[in-house]
């Protein structure tokens, strides 16, 4: 699935992801990159609303799990976030950057091996969001995955 592919798909499912002025610069089951434009998610202080940034936190996340399904060919409709907490570290006063990676091979081939054994997973992702080269917020969500 290309990145085009990733963005019809969510804008189609996510309604609300058509609201958030983001592109996808990177998606592969390694890493997903979405940068997300100040002017659709400002707040009256002009910084970056913070339920955009844990909205699009989110979607990073859910896009790289859903990336790797696609690439060892599971089908499941079954992928949630069950617990999530952001801390919100500085401001976001411009365009800003989120980024979800699975940081090495070994995190990735262990998720898609007990996906496969005990059709179901639970793993911590990651996510950064960062602008002007400063991470200004950390998500850690839980997700679940069940085939």
């Amino acid at each position: 699935m290309n990145k085009e592919q990733l963005y019809k798909k969510l804008t189609n499912d996510i309604p609300l992801t058509q609201h958030l002025g983001f592109e996808i610069l990177e998606a592969n089951p390694e890493k997903v990159h979405l940068r997300a434009r100040l002017k659709e998610n400002i707040n009256h202080k002009s910084t970056a609303f913070g339920g955009s940034i844990y909205t699009l936190s989110v979607l990073a996340a859910y896009s790289l799990v859903y990336l790797g399904l696609d690439k060892e060919k599971i089908q499941t409709n079954n992928i949630v976030i069950q617990k999530g907490e952001i801390k919100y570290l500085h401001p976001v006063t411009e365009d800003f950057d989120v980024i979800c990676e699975f940081k090495n091979p070994e995190l990735y081939q262990k998720f898609f091996y007990c996906l496969s054994r005990w059709k179901k997973v639970r793993e911590l992702m990651k996510v950064q969001v960062i602008c002007k080269g400063k991470v200004c917020a950390q998500l850690d969500g839980v997700f679940v995955v069940h085939v």
